[in-house]
């Protein structure tokens, strides 16, 4: 599938229209303006094609909303305040919108009430061709008196089922839960006139040089349902749980042509996670392919509970999942820093990994510091450097590389192999 990733931006003819925020807003973060902001977002009519309709926010300004509970009804843009029966499902919606650029213009969303659990703050669902650039989200936790202990799935920006949608340029913190949520349009969200009644995954979406710092539920961004999805030039520091979490679980839902470039990722959330993952649980792998990942750095840097690298992978007994790129990456101070499984047309080029943490308790490689994990694997790998531990087994039983000494695993096929520093040969 080629991937387009179209943006808002004219073509010819006409600058787009400008939509200043009304002045009556109040921008100065002592007020809730969730409703407010909402109404003026409606009144915005959609642009055309090539022919964005751009929402101006004010510049440097900061705009209080309010937390919520889950679970409010879901008549978007009824014009009912948040927080009634027919409130909003999110601080501030875009439901099938069309053509838009919402430039914050350097302000910041700043989380001002508590409430039961953390909404989404932006929540897009459905529409195509859609820009949120140039601004900071606060989820002030826990200045707040938010309770850190619910709504891991209460994203800052969630998107659902959008086509050729970019994020960039923004600051996202001290949120409850994922900083970014790329998803199928939730099954139990689409009811008419609003749902389109199936799990439609998001199309050519995108996030590029986005901050992400501190999270206290959940993965750092979740791609959960997604045909077409570029993570470029991000840094993501201390999420709770894994810094990027790839989730083809079902076969309705697609993973295919994702690529994560150029990011940093340091501090995730201790043992069992990773810096990127994607554990499926025996998903089609028709439905998950093209995946590359190329030039990130993750880093464990403290001294407890380390977490894994890039921890990829299928089932036993499944389809694997085909035209995997690791290419360029720096990985640091975390165990298993490459644990593979399952997995077809493998390239694994030009990657440093550094020291792994010695965690592994007992057996053969008991202080040993487990580095590399491959099984069921096919491909090739080529001018990697490994700089000190040594190849580990603490999950499972695998095949290439494996401490324990001889094939005991799911068989591998990794050819051509050369060029590798201070790496075992298979």
């Amino acid at each position: 599938m080629p991937l387009t990733f179209a943006r808002s931006a004219p073509t010819s003819g006409p600058p787009p229209s400008v939509y200043p925020i009304p002045g009556t807003i109040d921008g100065t973060g002592a007020t809730d303006t969730t409703f407010a902001i909402q109404q003026w977002i409606n009144s915005v009519p959609d642009g055309t094609p090539g022919h964005p309709n751009v929402l101006q926010f004010g510049a440097g300004a900061t705009y209080g909303y309010a937390q919520g509970s889950w679970g409010y009804g879901l008549n978007y843009v009824d014009g009912s305040p948040p927080g009634t029966a027919n409130g909003s499902y999110g601080a501030y919606l875009l439901v099938r919108r069309n053509h838009l650029v919402l430039d914050f213009n350097g302000c910041t969303f700043l989380a001002i009430t508590a409430g039961t659990e953390h909404r989404f703050t932006w929540f897009i669902t459905g529409g195509t061709d859609v820009t949120l650039k140039n601004g900071t989200i606060d989820g002030n936790v826990p200045v707040v008196g938010f309770p850190v202990g619910n709504g891991e799935f209460q994203a800052p920006i969630s998107l659902e089922a959008t086509d050729s949608t970019l994020i960039t340029n923004m600051t996202i913190k001290h949120c409850t839960g994922y900083f970014v949520w790329f998803d199928v349009e939730n099954i139990g969200l689409a009811t008419p006139p609003y749902g389109v009644g199936k799990a439609t995954p998001c199309t050519n979406v995108s996030a590029t040089h986005l901050t992400c710092d501190t999270n206290y539920n959940g993965q750092g961004m979740a791609i959960d349902g997604v045909s077409g999805c570029l993570i470029d030039t991000c840094t993501i520091t201390n999420p709770a749980q894994n810094g990027i979490d790839i989730e083809p679980n079902f076969t309705s839902f697609a993973a295919d042509h994702i690529t994560i470039n150029n990011c940093t990722i340091t501090g995730v959330g201790g043992g069992g996670y990773a810096g990127i993952v994607s554990v499926a649980s025996g998903v089609d792998g028709t439905n998950a392919h093209d995946w590359t990942f190329t030039n990130n750095t993750i880093t464990w840097s403290t001294t407890t509970q380390p977490a894994r690298g890039i921890w990829l992978g299928n089932a036993p007994n499944t389809t694997p999942i085909n035209n995997v790129t690791i290419k360029g990456n720096t990985l640091t101070g975390t165990y298993s820093q490459l644990n593979l499984n399952r997995m077809t047309n493998l390239d694994i080029e030009d990657n440093i990994v550094n020291r792994g943490w010695d965690i592994v308790a007992g057996g053969p490689c008991a202080g040993t510091g487990s580095v590399m994990f491959a099984s069921w694997c096919s491909g090739k790998m080529l001018n990697n450097t490994w700089n000190g531990g040594f190849v580990g087994g603490l999950y499972g039983v695998y095949d290439y590389f494996n401490c324990a000494g001889g094939p005991t695993g799911g068989t591998n096929n990794i050819s051509p192999y050369s060029g590798n520093t201070n790496w075992p040969s298979p």
